[in-house]
Formats: structure tokens, sequence, C-alpha cells
């Protein structure tokens, strides 16, 4: 079955996306998820984003990482959604439904031009501690729930090769029993820090959306960070900050590469 996808990105954290608004709803699983994102045999891109109707939102967001499983939220494939539906419809201000809840999306645009957009994450929870020794030295890990589990660390900012090992090693630790995001942050100032994610499903990203505001939010309640930092990633920068109801919100660019059509199988196996 050839069905219509729109192929974006969020500072190189990239998505195939499929809005269903007025079609049928391909019927996408993880072997099907996992084909689209190859680099080499697929499309290639780090996930799947398929939009559904919804009645309390502007649409229901499902997010199957590349390899396979599914995704409670992404802060950059909603950027991507909002350039989307602005695009689309002029949409400047909406909601989308995820696994994590509605969230509320703003564009900021000029002269009809898209600048940029921001995702309410919501409320971030401190949920713990992980404390393990890479090359030898002690890292303390923060446990943050931004919908999607994470762990931050300033203690170390490990070099590429290890920022890849550890980051995997901690991803699949046993504690983790659906895995975690991993995020190692060095704080440059109290408004900026640099970063680096392992993202569970994906592994290395240039970006990543909840991984920024879970940074941002380790920072922030450790004091750190201001109420507003810079979150410098592979890809580019995000702005996070949190707001008078303890929200943070994450802003950043997002960009439509090209759309196409695809072959869908008619049913997973």
């Amino acid at each position: 079955m050839k069905t219509d996808f729109i192929k974006a990105h969020g500072l190189g954290n990239d998505f195939i996306i499929f809005d269903c608004g007025t079609g049928n709803i391909p019927n996408i699983g993880g072997d099907t998820a996992q084909h689209l994102c190859d680099r080499h045999f697929g499309i290639g891109a780090d996930g799947v984003v398929i939009l559904t109707p919804c009645r309390d939102a502007r649409a229901y967001m499902r997010i199957i990482n590349s390899d396979g499983s599914d995704a409670k939220m992404c802060g950059n494939a909603a950027r991507c959604v909002a350039r989307l539906f602005y695009e689309k419809d002029r949409l400047n201000e909406f909601t989308i439904d995820t696994p994590a809840g509605i969230k509320r999306m703003k564009v900021k645009a000029e002269d009809g031009n898209f600048i940029s957009a921001s995702v309410n994450i919501g409320r971030l929870r401190a949920v713990g501690r992980f404390d393990c020794v890479i090359n030898g030295s002690g890292a303390e890990f923060m446990r943050v729930d931004a919908g999607n589990p994470h762990a931050v660390t300033y203690s170390i900012y490990p070099e590429e090769n290890d920022f890849l090992k550890h980051g995997r090693m901690i991803s699949s630790h046993p504690l983790f029993a659906e895995g975690t995001n991993v995020e190692f942050a060095k704080r440059d100032s109290d408004s900026h820090i640099t970063l680096k994610v392992y993202e569970r499903g994906a592994g290395v990203t240039l970006a990543c959306g909840t991984g920024a505001a879970a940074a941002f939010f380790a920072g922030y309640k450790t004091g750190l960070l201001r109420n507003e930092a810079e979150c410098e990633l592979s890809g580019g920068t995000l702005r996070a900050a949190i707001n008078e109801n303890d929200e943070v919100i994450i802003s950043g660019g997002a960009e439509i590469v090209y759309t196409g059509s695809v072959e869908l199988p008619e049913s997973e196996n």
C-alpha cells in the first residue's frame, strides 16, 4: 500500500511522519518501523511518527523508535509536528496528545515564515539517584521523569568513545526495567550547558528535546542553572525554561526535508 510521508528533523534528530488526519491509518509495527528507519535499506530516520485524529487535541502522536520500540514522548518530534501543522494550516498554537499526556505547542513566525517552535513538556519529576563508576571515577546521575525516563549527570563529560560505551551501559542497566535515556551534561555557565544524549531505542542522537528538558531540570533543581538556559547539543541549540507552574518548556528549530510515498505492508507479522 503506497502511503505518503513527510521527512523532518529537529536539530538533526530526524523522523518519518505519517499524517493520517483524513486518510487510512497505516498498520506500522516495530518491524516495519525498523525497516523504514534503516539508513541503508529504508528511508532512514531516528524514529517514525504517526499522527491520527484525536477528540481532545489537534492530533494524537505515536512515536516508534528506530529499534521498533514505542516512545512515550519526543520533544524534537513534537516540534517537527508543529512545523508541519504551521505550514499546512497556519496554526500558531495548539495541543497534541501523546502517551505522556497532552502537550501544548506554540510556533514563532515572522511574515508567515516559521522561525521556531516550543513544546511544554510539563512538570518533570526527580525520581531518585543512580551512582556508578566511570573510568575509575564516581558519577552521580539524577533520575528524571519527563514523560519518559532519563538519567542525567553533571559529574563527568566523557569523550566520544566512552560516551557511546557508557551511554549504552547505563541505558540498559537492570535498574531501568524499560531502559532509560542518558544525558551527560557539562555546565559552561548558569545559563548554558553542553550535552551528549544516548537515547533508548535510537542510540547516540544529534539532539533530544526531552533529554535537554531533563538535563536542564536536573541542573536547575541542584542550583547549577538559572530558570532559563541554552542546551547545546551536537545538532544545535535548544532553549529551556521553567515557568511559574514548574513546567519545562523547550524551544528550537524544526525543518521539513522532503515529502514522498512509500510502500507499506498490508499487515505487520
